[in-house]
């Protein structure tokens, strides 16, 4: 049975259970997210170690390589055409091992993410009513948001400047000249998702806009957060203590607010108020967590 098959399943089977059922069963689809991005955890470590097994292959190739173009006895270029022969055989296996890991490992985070998010979703129900991306309605073309020209970060004259052609610009109630805008890059595959797993791997959390009729995240408007943290078993973080920031990648600024996190009215909820994106473009949210299970982070991106 494909894992797409088991995680339909999972989820259907969740909605008809009673109550204390629901619960048992939605941790019991979480653990078996936790397992799997455990083997995904493993497969990317064995393909990294691939990967270094290659650089070295492709190191000795490289002196091979060297000694046969100073080589001039015919015995020791036979010998180190041989080699040659041999390591590029062994380069082609630890390049194709490594790629092959590192699919596979994409694979199975894949399948543990929508195991944690199916489990998440029947536990929380009730607070979870937007389990979308996290993006802004405008957001209808190619991101065309401007952003501060990242390699010149300072323009204080005695600073060296690492380009030549950065061109700086006055800005209405500032008295230092300021990078000049150039347009924002989103990475390739950029994830947009209001599930993420914490950096150390103890917590998931998941992070909505609260709001009547909208969905989408505004722009130059507080608004209020949901956030819930759980274990990766499914266990409610009821004793969190969160610091919540954010910044917008290649700017030199964060959020214009200092937003508060209480706890919310259910086990692992809390609630954020005071926050504010004051521009549009890519934007990153870092949480920092204090908890039971150890100190971590969990980051979110937010397209407007």
């Amino acid at each position: 049975m494909t894992w797409r098959v088991v995680v339909a399943l999972s989820f259907t089977a969740l909605t008809l259970l009673s109550p204390s059922r629901l619960v048992a069963q939605a941790h019991n689809v979480m653990s078996q997210g936790h397992h799997k991005l455990l083997e995904a955890d493993s497969t990317a470590k064995q393909a990294r170690e691939a990967i270094k097994q290659s650089n070295k292959v492709r190191k000795a190739l490289g002196r091979y390589r060297y000694e046969l173009s100073q080589s001039d006895t015919a015995e020791a270029q036979s010998t180190l055409r041989q080699a040659i022969s041999d390591h590029t055989l062994q380069l082609h296996h630890w390049e194709a091992q490594g790629l092959k890991l590192r699919q596979d490992s994409a694979v199975q985070k894949t399948e543990s993410l929508k195991l944690l998010r199916a489990g998440m979703i029947a536990n929380w129900s009730s607070w979870i009513s937007q389990p979308g991306p996290l993006r802004g309605a405008e957001l209808t073309s190619p991101l065309d948001n401007r952003s501060h020209n990242s390699p010149q970060r300072s323009v204080h004259r005695n600073m060296p400047t690492p380009r030549s052609d950065t061109e700086l610009q006055s800005a209405e109630g500032m008295s230092l000249q300021v990078s000049a805008l150039a347009g924002q890059q989103l990475p390739e595959g950029l994830d947009t998702g209001s599930f993420s797993v914490s950096r150390q791997r103890k917590i998931f959390a998941h992070i909505e806009l609260i709001q009547d009729r909208s969905q989408f995240v505004p722009i130059n408007q507080l608004h209020r957060w949901r956030l819930i943290l759980s274990s990766l078993d499914g266990e409610a973080i009821t004793d969190g203590q969160v610091r919540f920031g954010g910044h917008m990648p290649g700017h030199v600024h964060g959020l214009p607010t200092q937003p508060i996190i209480e706890a919310g009215s259910a086990p692992g909820v809390y609630e954020i108020s005071g926050v504010k994106f004051q521009m549009g473009g890519w934007w990153v949210i870092e949480l920092e967590l204090e908890t039971s299970v150890g100190s971590d982070s969990v980051r979110f991106n937010v397209v407007l």
